[in-house]
């Protein structure tokens, strides 16, 4: 297939998508001097001229250089405004320097930061987990990777046994033994990743998500220590959803061959204020999460059953050590954001909102007549290039395909990045916090309406 069947196949003329990305791209360079001029300076600095590494794969090659964070928009240095639905990829699910969270901060900065004993919000945070995620025994982390690593680590000693699994071409955070995928059947590191002086394959097992035949055949060993899933896959362009079944069989399968289940929340928080896990009914042994928890503050949370937490209660936690986790002034902000800003009433505006915009994309795809889909989970809405979501992590299209959607992707970014509008860097999906204005949802809804009829086949 050639390159203008690439773009034919999914409705798209190339040649208006090619003058889109130079227009765009041309006039976001112009119009960011300012962000130019740090971004020179900061690779003198940094690597690739950006403070963490995943920035440096975003659309712009010059990043966005923000002076102002609040409610559900951002400014740059070159004083250019933007309706923020990228939400610092959930981190700031709940909007940034949300009211509650701030006057929490500025409460808790009189009293203390940071120290190795605990306050009484641990035991209160603590308390509302149990209530809002059901499991009974909770642990502070710094981050969710951090909340993954230890709940593996967990999993491992309550077992016995040194084996994963994961689904294929998912994501659990910076941890090298998730960081594994299928390749002509065998276990492999992903591309681009670096094996960091293991193999993979001693550490894991791969699985299709939504094939349970395939789960139920790796775990029959009883090597597997535990199951680490992400309850809907978030991070494959779309938003994958479970087959009916999955997770119920995921559950009785795991208990039949004594495997732990790790169920990770950090994305899919968005499904409602319990989670994936209380919405849809899921039993897992340990829930791990992250980011969106203290108001834009580091921090994680694992939790675990009565007999996890049993099982590992002699372990030697000097290894388990994270100093900065739980620190007094996290740990206050998350109270209040489990009690106040993580609600019913948050969710509700949250998922309105979603709904209205995924109803309209669907709306302009429908009246194109475009082999393109939208899929929504809560306060999440994704629309991609196939007429359908996918089944599984795996991508089933042509790299050359596949490089097509992204260029369109791209464009699209560039586009509604130049009038005022941030969805994510990574595909098209947009997070819709409950300090959203109205106005923002209809200019997005606007400019993706604009950006499709500029770019499609007539």
């Amino acid at each position: 297939m050639s390159d203008r069947q690439e773009y034919a196949s999914i409705s798209v003329d190339e040649g208006r998508l090619d003058a889109m990305l130079q227009a765009e791209q041309s006039h976001w360079y112009a119009g960011h001097q300012e962000c130019r001029r740090l971004h020179d300076r900061a690779k003198k600095t940094q690597l690739h001229g950006t403070p963490t590494y995943r920035v440096n794969h975003f659309p712009s090659a010059v990043p966005i250089f923000i002076t102002e964070a609040n409610g559900a928009r951002l400014t740059d240095v070159d004083g250019h405004s933007y309706a923020d639905f990228s939400l610092s990829g959930s981190a700031a699910l709940f909007g940034h320097r949300h009211p509650k969270a701030v006057a929490a901060m500025r409460e808790q900065l009189d009293r203390a930061l940071m120290s190795d004993w605990p306050t009484e919000d641990h035991v209160q945070v603590t308390e509302l987990m149990q209530q809002k995620f059901g499991l009974p025994i909770w642990q502070f982390s710094l981050s969710a990777a951090d909340a993954n690593r230890f709940a593996l680590r967990f999993a491992r000693i309550a077992t016995g046994r040194q084996k994963i699994l994961v689904f294929n071409n998912t994501y659990h955070g910076s941890l090298d033994e998730t960081h594994a995928v299928l390749d002509g059947g065998q276990v492999v590191a992903p591309d681009g990743v670096s094996r960091n002086g293991f193999d993979v394959s001693s550490t894991t097992v791969v699985a299709e998500f939504n094939d349970i035949e395939a789960t139920e055949r790796l775990l029959r060993s009883r090597e597997v220590a535990a199951v680490i899933v992400e309850p809907a896959i978030t991070t494959r362009r779309s938003i994958v959803m479970p087959s009916p079944d999955f997770h119920r069989r995921l559950r009785e399968i795991t208990r039949a061959t004594n495997t732990l289940l790790i169920v990770d929340e950090t994305q899919t928080i968005v499904a409602g204020p319990g989670g994936f896990t209380q919405e849809f009914g899921l039993e897992p042994d340990i829930l791990t999460m992250g980011k969106w928890a203290a108001g834009g503050l580091p921090i994680g949370m694992y939790g675990m059953t009565d007999a996890v937490a049993q099982a590992v209660a002699g372990y030697d936690g000097r290894v388990m050590g994270s100093t900065l986790a739980g620190g007094a002034l996290s740990t206050h902000v998350m109270k209040t954001a489990l009690s106040e800003i993580i609600t019913e009433d948050s969710y509700a505006l949250m998922t309105s909102a979603a709904s209205r915009y995924a109803d309209g994309v669907q709306a302009v795809i429908s009246r194109l007549d475009l082999p393109w889909h939208v899929a929504r989970l809560g306060a999440r809405v994704a629309f991609w290039f196939d007429p359908a979501p996918p089944a599984s992590g795996t991508i089933s299209v042509s790299d050359a395909q596949a490089e097509a959607r992204a260029k369109v992707h791209e464009a699209f970014w560039f586009f509604l990045a130049n009038r005022g509008v941030l969805m994510s860097g990574w595909d098209c999906t947009s997070l819709f916090c409950p300090l959203l204005e109205e106005a923002d949802v209809t200019a997005h809804l606007t400019l993706v309406e604009q950006a499709i009829e500029a770019v499609v086949a007539q």
